[in-house]
């Protein structure tokens, strides 16, 4: 059934990139570019937008291990239908320091906060911090976080949600802002259907009451292994040693 999933996994990830190459090919064909409109460097931006609007960022680029786009025709195909985040998780690279390195290079890093701001961002964070358990949830709002991420599943592993294979690392739940940031992972950098978890878990974390912003922050640090399932869930699967 494993091998089922991964298979339709793989056809439908085929039908999107042919359909994103199809759009690709139709934008440039109308003389038309993202690279005009950029204002940001996020996770979903196309690896190609953020080369043409500014080149330098190339070198960002080579320096991560991304040693394909030293190939100009690279650059011109695949780059166009890949996001920075989607390319961070095929290679095992960390998001958010290349976003920053990305950001830096085009001259487009945030303008420094006071000391004072700084101050009140870290109160906040204090008193917000990352809940790596449900049972650490006190508020109601991140227990029905918990709840949503508990209904998300691999397809691959469908005996036990994504919180009982040890794929959640954190939650946290900025009361004030709306928003819950989700720090997780997958069973591997180059997981065939991480797009499709990533997606099942912003739809259902959005999905609860009070939450207007989804933040997932993706990491392969610490690499996820069969020790993060909980004991009775190894037993329940099957996978005690």
């Amino acid at each position: 059934a494993s091998g089922f999933v991964q298979w339709a996994g793989i056809v439908l990830w085929a039908d999107d990139f042919w359909n994103n190459i199809v759009i690709g090919r139709r934008i440039a064909k109308e003389g038309m570019t993202n690279a005009e409109e950029i204002t940001d460097i996020t996770p979903q931006t196309k690896v190609a937008t953020v080369l043409e609007r500014y080149p330098q960022t190339l070198e960002v680029f080579l320096r991560y291990g991304f040693a394909p786009l030293a190939n100009p025709v690279l650059r011109k195909t695949m780059a166009r239908v890949v996001t920075i985040e989607q390319a961070c998780r095929r290679e095992g690279v960390d998001l958010q320091a290349l976003l920053r390195d990305l950001r830096k290079a085009a001259g487009l890093e945030a303008e420094q906060p006071t000391p004072s701001e700084v101050a009140r961002e870290l109160a906040a964070k204090s008193e917000t911090p990352f809940h790596s358990d449900p049972s650490q949830a006190t508020d109601f709002t991140e227990k029905l976080i918990w709840a949503a991420l508990e209904g998300c599943y691999d397809p691959e592993i469908p005996d036990a949600n994504i919180v009982e294979l040890g794929l959640v690392y954190g939650v946290r739940w900025d009361k004030e802002k709306g928003v819950a940031e989700i720090r997780m992972t997958l069973t591997s950098p180059h997981c065939p259907i991480g797009d499709y978890i990533l997606e099942q878990v912003r739809q259902s974390v959005s999905s609860v009451p009070s939450v207007k912003e989804v933040r997932i922050d993706l990491t392969f640090d610490p690499p996820w292994s069969l020790e993060r399932i909980k004991p009775e869930v190894r037993s329940r699967l099957g996978l005690e040693w």
